[in-house]
Formats: structure tokens, C-alpha cells, sequence
């Protein structure tokens, strides 16, 4: 019998492998992985990245991790909320298997997904893994989150209604060459973006 270990699948920073056990799913056989926080490293603020001040309370989740083979992956994953002294505010801290208060996915199996959305498309990557839209659309927001001003001159600004009781969306595009721009809810413009 073989007495390989999976402790280095979970390579997670911060974090201690506890153990592993084999459930079985409705869907097939699985794996629930169970992982603590790392008790030799001071927790982080995942606001402003400072060191936090002792523990405010425990608290657990699981998340959905990259499948091991045919065997789908939870991860039964324990973490703190702590008293940050440079924000003044209990927030998550910091473990860079996930986005705190984020979808119930690591980032790693955030990733693949984003990955796979750009090569087919969002309906068939949510039949093979379930759960794509909602990483789908945070992926977009951090791609696109910034405004490239760069080469603007002459601009169009439009209001698009949709859905119903007049909603809008804005969108500001670079007349010469096409290009959106910007796009944001009702009929406001991009904050603090001197281009415009």
C-alpha cells in the first residue's frame, strides 16, 4: 500500500493541513479536506494587510477546491475574525485560499473557472462544474475595475434603459476608435476619473 501524502496538494500559506476523509456525494465520491489556521503566524487584516490584535472569534466554512482527479474536493476550512488596530474594525483575516465573503470557492478553483469562461462558454462551463456564474462575473469586475483613459479624445457618453421602473446603465466610449470605456449603473459618470 502506497503511503503518499496529499498534505502537499493543499500548499496554502498560513494554513495547517489537519487531515482528510473520503464521503460519498450525490453526484459520486469526494474528498472533505480539513485545514486551521497556521497558530506560528500573527493573523493579517485582509483589509489593509496589518497585523491584527488577538482573535475576536472562530468561525468555519467550506469551500469548493479543484477537483483530485474524478473525486470532487471540499475544503472544511476554519478561520478567525480579528480586532484590526490600523482599521479599527473585526474583519476576516487574511489567508490567501480565498476571498473573504467571497464565493464559497478557493482562489485557485476561481481561477480555472475564469479560465475556462473565456474558451467556452458560461452555460457550458456551468455544466461541468456547477458553480460559474457568480466567480464568473468577479473575475470581470477585477479585470475591467480600472478605467484605461489612455489616447482618449473625444468621447460619447450614452444611457442604455433596461429591465423596468427605468433603470440605466452609462456607458462612456472612445468615439474615435469604438472602445468602451467605462460602464456603470444609472445615469452617473466614473468617480475621481479626470479623463472624462
Amino acid at each position: 500500500m502506497s503511503n503518499i501524502s496529499i498534505t502537499s496538494l493543499f500548499p496554502f500559506r498560513r494554513l495547517k493541513f489537519i487531515g482528510s476523509e473520503d464521503i460519498d456525494f450525490e453526484q459520486g465520491s469526494g474528498t472533505v479536506v480539513e485545514l486551521r489556521p497556521d497558530l506560528r503566524f500573527a493573523p493579517i487584516c485582509s483589509s489593509c494587510k496589518t497585523k491584527g490584535v488577538g482573535k475576536h472569534s472562530n468561525h468555519q466554512r467550506f469551500l469548493r477546491d479543484l477537483s483530485l482527479g474524478p473525486h470532487k474536493t471540499l475544503i472544511h476550512l476554519y478561520y478567525r475574525k480579528i480586532k484590526c488596530p490600523h482599521c479599527g474594525q473585526i474583519v476576516v483575516e487574511e489567508l490567501d485560499i480565498a476571498e473573504p465573503g467571497g464565493p464559497r470557492v478557493t482562489r485557485r478553483l476561481a481561477v480555472y473557472i475564469q479560465e475556462l469562461c473565456k474558451l467556452m462558454t458560461v452555460k457550458d462551463v456551468a455544466e461541468h462544474l456547477k458553480t460559474v456564474k457568480e466567480i464568473d462575473k468577479q473575475g470581470l469586475k477585477q479585470e475591467f475595475a480600472h478605467t484605461d483613459c489612455n489616447g482618449l479624445r473625444y468621447l460619447a457618453v450614452d444611457e442604455i434603459p433596461y429591465g423596468k421602473h427605468h433603470r440605466y446603465l452609462t456607458t462612456v466610449i472612445d468615439f474615435e476608435t469604438g472602445r468602451i470605456v467605462w460602464v456603470g449603473k444609472d445615469r452617473i459618470l466614473p468617480p475621481g476619473c479626470h479623463c472624462l
